[in-house]
């Protein structure tokens, strides 16, 4: 895997050069090997669509070989231009660098022959190999702990609904049960008695129709009057399909991976309307909405008190447990994260000693226990999902082990980095880089690698958690492929290191060579963290965070790394009225940088900012930026997040330099006798034609009612989220906002809109999903359900006077959700709004009210 993240990023580093017009100074006199060296790479990265990695011997060489060339050819580029941009250093030649990359050609050739043999070898391998149907049993389901509520829905769709043909589709992460579900659905007397003949295939990754069609007919004994054994597949399907016609079947196609499988297996089985029933099992959520017929059953994790059970009947049987180890006994099953296959696994380890000291052992290091030495979990867990990931997906994957253990990651954050680390790739540019990005993380979702832990209100996906067993597996993979390191256990030249942990003053710097392009620092901090690094180590560094801590003034190593594209910083001691330095400009590659500082002090933004075209985007708790220059103002075209700004005057001209904004967090502030809107010019905004994501926060010096300020106010028409504060509109004046065609997300906080009475109009927030009301003196609220046909959640908060919701957002058919929070008067029409769902089973609607 770190062979393909190693070429995606020397890719990106060529195609900034050759076309992009990064470096013009370097690219002088060396246009010629730079153009071959990427047509090479480029040859080597298409050879690699065919290929798929078996993790032995000869794929581990082959694969090092493609990490190593191109992580040489990054070397001798980068290396030369900090010389040639570093006046400390001698420039290189021309011929120097040219013969240092001439040499990486050769192994670039070299490497390619040995993929096409390699290629070749694995292709005969899969001609000549003897495919097996059936995977050995787990055992897992031996004893059924935690599934009757999905057992008795897999029973209903098997024997009721309709009786046409229907696939029934079980989906989950490898080891939570699938089979173990199926299985049981399978056995139950009930079901062998409704069936006429049932059948039961394994199909995994690998699959020969005709080994699936002969398993099939030998289960229906069809082998004991007709040799089955040497007829042809178009025979084989003949013979299936004849002996289903006209009976009632289920069959269960076990481990289920692609669309071709099914595609090629549903022309055997006949419609009878009879109530016959196919069930699949698969990892990949796609194919299961791709082969159902509407009913999917997600298989989920169990919750503490299940998978207690299971590991008890496990380990002891009907015998109790002692209370001596129960305690260590439930830590160790919640360490398996409610994985019934790490639990089953885990009680093999712990029925081999029963005594606390060998159960408190294998608390302390079970995940390791688990990934490493368990054969089962291994092959189950991660050879069959991780060796069938594309190239691109092994790197994503793999990344996300750089965070914490349980730790929520944040899904915005976690793009940025793939995006730094160039480990996602536009293949012909008709895709953003974000785009890319976000398909890989839902693919991997949908693959069950990945689990989402929190969604925004418009649906897409806000934070999101790796399996600890996962998470093992790929500290362990990403270090035997030299992709990263953890901690201290890092080897020398390493290239990208996280550090988890507590950091001090004392603490020795770390000397972790000149060759490093990534750092993570995680952990509690005392002092600056920063300061455990050797900043002569970092001047090739493309990423540096997570949160990185250091004192103020910003030291001034991190504006000499020159390759910088992603910072992220914590300034202690930081001053009000600081301003960075104009050296800032000289990260010229720089796509995000971040800024936290301490009370929400504001930071004072250079002049130089105007100048730094690559940034994606700027995020600083609160900062002033200057004005846009009047003369040869440069657009900063890839400038997507802006925030906080405070107090920016949104002119004509600096709406002309960021054009392609997407997020904006702005605050402004003025008094009783400044017309703030115009004064900050925020009409200008709707100009802003990509924006997606605004919110403003206006502060008054003296409060007064200010809506006759903003009858001439406008928003972009694409805005999908919105979140005001202070602007005291009138609710009148809300039918700018209701009009907006693409919003989704309505976020009204304190003072946002003056007014007791609210009427939307007819017409008005028609695809809005979530409304948040906090902290107005609304007091009448009315509207129909089709004033919100589309609306989702509703949350209202400390609205003091609001009499009531209105009995019509009950009736929205949308609606999931109505929270409140100490809003008295309205408690009793949310209550009555929940009871009038229950008492006609309109919806699920949940109510919570908090006081």
């Amino acid at each position: 895997m770190a062979y393909y993240a190693a070429l995606t990023s020397l890719m990106e580093l060529l195609d900034d050069i050759i076309h992009g017009g990064r470096y013009p100074n370097f690219l002088l006199g060396r246009q010629e090997i730079m153009k071959s060296l990427r047509k090479k790479f480029s040859l080597l990265l298409d050879s690699l669509k065919d290929y798929s990695s078996k993790g032995d011997e000869a794929a581990d060489r082959v694969e090092g070989r493609i990490r190593d060339a191109a992580y040489q050819a990054q070397d001798v580029i980068e290396f030369g231009i900090s010389n040639e941009v570093d006046s400390c250093f001698l420039q290189q030649t021309v011929e120097d660098l040219a013969e240092s990359l001439r040499e990486v050609e050769e192994e670039v050739d070299s490497t390619l022959e040995e993929l096409a043999m390699a290629m070749a070898m694995e292709e005969g391998t899969q001609r000549s190999q003897d495919l097996p149907l059936q995977r050995p049993y787990s055992g897992a389901g031996d004893i059924l702990v935690g599934i009757d509520e999905d057992l008795l829905n897999i029973k209903e769709q098997l024997c009721g609904h309709s009786s046409r043909l229907q696939v029934i589709a079980i989906v989950g992460m490898g080891g939570i049960g699938k089979t173990t579900l199926a299985r049981a659905a399978f056995d139950d007397p009930l079901i062998v008695e409704y069936f006429d003949c049932r059948a039961w295939v394994t199909i995994s990754q690998v699959y020969s129709m005709e080994q699936i069609c002969r398993s099939i007919l030998e289960s229906f004994g069809a082998n004991k009057n007709n040799n089955i054994l040497a007829v042809s597949k178009a025979h084989l399907m003949e013979l299936l399909h004849k002996h289903l016609f006209g009976r009632r079947y289920l069959i269960v196609m076990d481990d289920i991976w692609a669309r071709d499988a099914w595609n090629d297996m549903k022309r055997v089985f006949p419609d009878n309307s009879n109530g016959s029933r196919i069930v699949l099992t698969t990892r990949l959520l796609d194919l299961a909405y791709y082969v159902s017929s509407g009913f999917i059953q997600q298989k989920s994790f169990l919750d503490e008190d299940n998978s207690w059970h299971l590991l008890q009947n496990k380990v002891f049987g009907q015998e109790a447990c002692s209370p001596e180890l129960e305690d260590i006994g439930k830590l160790i099953t919640k360490t398996c994260g409610g994985l019934p296959l790490a639990i089953v696994a885990a009680a093999t380890i712990l029925s081999t000693n029963r005594t606390r000291y060998h159960w408190k052992a294998v608390a302390e290091n079970l995940n390791s226990k688990l990934s490493r030495d368990n054969d089962m979990i291994f092959h189950v867990l991660f050879r069959e999902s991780y060796n069938n990931l594309p190239h691109h997906l092994k790197a994503c994957f793999l990344y996300m082990a750089s965070f914490p253990e349980d730790c929520e990651i944040d899904v915005s954050k976690l793009i940025k980095l793939w995006i730094a680390e160039g480990l996602v790739r536009s293949v012909d540019g008709s895709k953003s880089l974000k785009q890319v990005a976000e398909e890989c993380l839902v693919d991997l979702v949908q693959r069950s690698l990945v689990m989402v832990s929190k969604k925004r209100a418009n649906g897409e996906f806000k934070s999101c958690i790796l399996h600890d067993l996962y998470r093992d597996f790929c500290i362990r993979r990403a270090s035997e492929e030299h992709f990263f390191h953890m901690d201290r256990d890092w080897v020398e030249n390493a290239r990208h290191i996280n550090i988890h942990g507590t950091f001090r003053y004392h603490v020795r710097p770390y000397n972790i060579g000149n060759l490093i392009r990534s750092i993570l620092l995680f952990g509690k901090t005392f002092g600056s963290n920063f300061s455990a690094i050797e900043p002569s180590s970092l001047k090739q560094l493309r990423v540096l965070g997570e949160r990185v801590t250091t004192t103020w003034p910003i030291p001034e190593e991190i504006f000499q790394m020159l390759h910088l594209k992603y910072l992220d910083l914590y300034l202690e001691g930081l001053k009000p009225g600081a301003c960075l330095p104009a050296s800032i400009s000289a990260l010229k590659n720089l796509q995000t940088l971040i800024i936290f500082t301490p009370y929400a002090y504001s930071v004072a933004v250079p002049p130089e900012i105007w100048k730094m075209t690559w940034l994606n985007h700027l995020i600083i708790s609160a900062m002033t930026l200057p004005s846009v220059p009047l003369v040869d103002a440069q657009k900063l075209e890839h400038l997507e997040t802006l925030m906080t700004v405070k107090n920016f005057l949104f002119t004509k001209e600096a709406i002309e330099v960021i054009p392609n904004l997407r997020k904006l967090k702005i605050s402004c502030r003025g008094d009783k006798e400044s017309d703030i809107w115009e004064m900050h010019c925020l009409n200008n905004l709707v100009h802003l034609h990509r924006l997606e994501e605004l919110k403003i926060r206006i502060l008054s010096t003296l409060y007064s009612n200010v809506d006759w300020m903003f009858s001439r106010f406008v928003f972009p028409l694409n805005l999908r989220k919105l979140s005001l504060q202070g602007c005291k509109f009138s609710w009148e004046e809300m039918t700018v906002v209701g009009w907006l065609p693409e919003l989704l997300v309505l976020r009204l906080r304190e003072d946002s809109v003056v007014g007791e009475e609210w009427e939307p109009r007819k017409g008005e927030f028609r695809r809005l999903k979530f409304l948040l009301i906090e902290r107005l003196d609304l007091k009448c609220w009315r509207a129909q359900h089709t004033n919100f046909p589309c609306l989702e959640h509703l949350k209202i908060k400390e609205c003091f006077n609001l009499e009531e919701i209105p009995a019509g957002i009950g009736d929205v058919p949308t609606l999931e959700s109505i929270k409140l929070y100490g809003s008295e008067l309205a408690r009793n029409s949310a209550i009555l709004i929940q009871e009038n769902q229950q008492r006609y089973k309109t919806g699920l609607l949940q109510v919570h009210i908090f006081d």
